[in-house]
């Protein structure tokens, strides 16, 4: 039963019928106590990770402060500078333990976690040597060597530096313990889009594929892990930590043998104003997301001056004589149309020829580029960007004026909604990449969608499962059929995500294709079981491109299928899940979909039955 018709309980009172709008306030207090009792259920297992978290990180200091102050009692120190030396570490380990406390403080008020933190631009190449040091005497017990890289430039990231050091050794202790004797543990620095990433590899056993997806729940341990002291908390931990930050942590196994952890921070974004706050932040989170949505190494927000030409604010990705230069900068003329080259090198940021030109994308920002722009830009050494990325510029340009309007009109919800785009992305939503926006494209004109109903698809297709990535993870992950209760939660992301991103979905179209884009042909789909052409076009067609990419693209517990198999299971469901035009429209285009983009996320772990 859905949630409409659930209303009709209360229609039948002992005072008689119930009006209309006591029908829906009830129903809203229904909702409202549902969401209460979620939030519960979630504030009790932070609470337990919360105990679990504390005693695990006071175990360490309070057992070296035990043995150092029994070694004084019992006068195994009765060389003075012995005994300076064991004092110095008991109160080092007890300043440890004060921080620790001061930072659990922090985190159980974890609603308001992220403006918490301590951020200031950090050094993550020194802060890897510093921490590597730091395990000198532990390795070389078992003749292991910790080496530290950096892969060439590195911009600094915008992080707490004590946390992150905990999440760094966190993860290097753990490779220690996997790496045989007389191993290998190198840790990389490098830069990546939006952010800077640091690898941690070993060159033990590595972690079997079925773990992979777990490897970061709390108390969770590998089969080969058994006989390794721990609790199965250190991931956890660091998955925490660096989610406080706005960043993600993943985990693959290398070519050879032994796993490779990813810590992704975000990169500092570099400004010359002084606005509020919330502004920069808003801003900042923006340009991270754009590069990291387009594998741009560098972008700049460009705002109109009085003489018309461009002047930079805001940026991110560069190294610090051309971030000097930036700051000086008289601006350049309005990157329009396909002149984001020329404003690139007015701004001294490509000297380099015509071969370069597809290597820089420019959104205007309103009409004409009345508000502004923003320019992207890859490294000389990636690829140029494809014909696919650069259609959907039009679409990262409506989202950049949508979060800049936000900044003014409702701060915290806008900021709110980018973070949750950038993990949803992170997580590897697969209709919603280049090639899914150019797909959903091309099968609404030929299904004869106008020009503002095409737009607003392509917005949804950006869009629509931001939702998911608030999903309790336990149940994202969960093996086996799920409980009603978490089959709900499932259900519940469309809704979800809406509320996330309402400050980004203010075109009416938008938001109605994505909240009926589970909806069913037949009528037996979610949240209002629509039927047939009671469904919007654009919610049909959107149904429809989710299910080819989450069909084709693979995940790391499956490979994707080949075009000729996902294109017979859509059939199959023609006229039951998919509405039979759309499935005969992306039939006839299937032939033209060898065009995707290199290194595109995987699939999502969606099923389309």
């Amino acid at each position: 039963m859905n949630r409409q018709t659930s209303h009709c309980e209360y229609a039948d009172r002992a005072d008689g019928p119930a009006t209309a709008a006591e029908v829906v306030r009830l129903g809203d207090e229904v909702r409202r106590l549902q969401e209460e009792i979620r939030t519960l259920g979630r504030l009790n297992r932070l609470q337990e990770r919360f105990v679990a978290v504390a005693s695990h990180e006071f175990k360490t200091p309070l057992t070296s402060i035990t043995a150092y102050a029994e070694a004084l009692l019992t006068g195994a120190a009765e060389d003075p500078a012995r005994r300076t030396e064991f004092l110095g570490v008991v109160r080092d380990e007890a300043a440890r333990l004060l921080r620790m406390v001061n930072r659990i403080l922090d985190f159980s008020r974890l609603e308001y976690g992220s403006r918490l933190l301590d951020r200031a631009p950090v050094d993550l190449v020194g802060l890897a040597q510093e921490t590597s040091r730091s395990f000198g005497a532990a390795a070389a017990a078992r003749g292991q060597t910790v080496q530290v890289e950096a892969a060439g430039w590195v911009p600094s990231a915008e992080a707490d530096a004590d946390l992150v050091r905990q999440a760094l050794v966190n993860l290097l202790g753990n490779a220690l313990k996997f790496a045989p004797d007389g191993g290998i543990v190198t840790v990389t620095v490098r830069e990546t889009a939006g952010t800077v990433a640091v690898d941690v590899a070993d060159n033990g056993p590595g972690i079997p594929a079925a773990d992979l997806q777990r490897i970061f729940s709390a108390f969770y341990r590998t089969d080969e892990a058994a006989g390794v002291d721990g609790t199965g908390l250190g991931l956890s931990i660091v998955n925490h930590i660096v989610n406080l930050h706005g960043g993600c942590v993943t985990v693959a196994n290398g070519p050879d043998r032994g796993a490779v952890f990813t810590v992704a921070l975000p990169q500092t974004v570099e400004t010359v104003l002084t606005g509020a706050a919330g502004d920069r932040s808003i801003v900042a989170n923006l340009l991270r997301l754009l590069a990291e949505f387009t594998g741009a190494a560098t972008a700049v927000l460009l705002q109109n001056g009085p003489d018309g030409r461009g002047r930079p604010v805001h940026w991110l990705g560069f190294r610090p004589s051309r971030s000097a230069a930036l700051r000086e900068s008289t601006g350049c003329a309005l990157p329009r149309g396909t002149r984001a080259v020329e404003a690139a090198r007015d701004l001294g940021l490509d000297a380099h020829g015509p071969r370069d030109r597809n290597r820089w994308l420019s959104l205007e920002l309103g009409p004409d580029g009345e508000h502004g722009a923003v320019l992207l830009g890859r490294a000389a050494a990636a690829a140029a960007f494809e014909v696919v990325e650069r259609r959907q510029v039009p679409v990262l340009a409506r989202l950049a004026e949508r979060s800049l309007a936000g900044a003014d009109r409702l701060p915290e919800p806008t900021l709110e909604a980018l973070r949750v785009l950038a993990q949803a992305h992170r997580q590897g939503v697969p209709a919603a990449t280049p090639a899914a926006v150019a797909l959903a494209a091309d099968l609404g004109e030929r299904l004869g969608m106008g020009r503002a109903d095409l737009a607003a698809l392509q917005d949804a297709v950006l869009l629509h499962d931001a939702g998911m990535a608030r999903v309790e993870e336990e149940i994202v992950l969960a093996r086996g059929d799920l409980s009603p209760d978490e089959q709900e939660e499932i259900d519940r992301h469309v809704e979800l995500g809406l509320d996330l991103l309402a400050p980004l979905l203010v075109e009416p179209r938008v938001a109605a294709m994505i909240r009926h884009h589970h909806e069913r042909w037949d009528g037996q789909g979610h949240p209002d079981g629509l039927a047939g052409q009671d469904i919007p076009l654009g919610a049909r067609v959107l149904a429809v491109v989710d299910a080819w990419f989450a069909l084709t693209r693979g995940r790391s517990y499956r490979p994707g299928r080949d075009a000729a198999s996902a294109l017979t299971e859509i059939r199959r469901c023609g006229g039951t899940q998919f509405d039979p035009d759309v499935v005969t429209g992306i039939t006839d285009l299937v032939d033209g979909l060898a065009e995707t983009v290199p290194g595109a996320p995987p699939a999502d772990p969606a099923t389309v039955s």
